[in-house]
């Protein structure tokens, strides 16, 4: 572990990473619909966010799905800048959807 992270303990101070999981990310979470973060958990399931895997991941036709993508991309969650792919642009959120176990959201 590195010497940062160790300060922050040692001085019972929130690590970044924990000021914005509590602080930011629980509020982003808990006001998304519960379809917006089935997709987000399913990205976490598809390295490289292609779009086609996260929609097979859903059981999701292109037209069920693409209204679910663009609101995510409109919020600044995520980028859609790329062709067929979709990656987060809120640091450190994956960490955040995989470390509280919201994963089992997708099934």
């Amino acid at each position: 572990r590195n010497w940062i992270v160790n300060s922050f303990e040692k001085f019972n101070l929130l690590t970044p990473a924990s000021y914005l999981y509590e602080y930011v990310y629980d509020k982003v979470w808990a006001e998304m619909s519960a379809t917006d973060r089935r997709v987000l958990s399913a990205m976490t399931h598809v390295p490289g966010g292609e779009v086609k895997k996260i929609r097979d991941e859903l059981n999701m036709e292109t037209n069920q799905f693409n209204p679910y993508r663009m609101r995510l991309i409109r919020k600044g969650v995520v980028d859609g800048t790329c062709y067929g792919k979709l990656r987060f642009t809120l640091p450190l959120f994956e960490d955040y959807i995989r470390e509280n176990g919201y994963m089992e959201d997708v099934e």
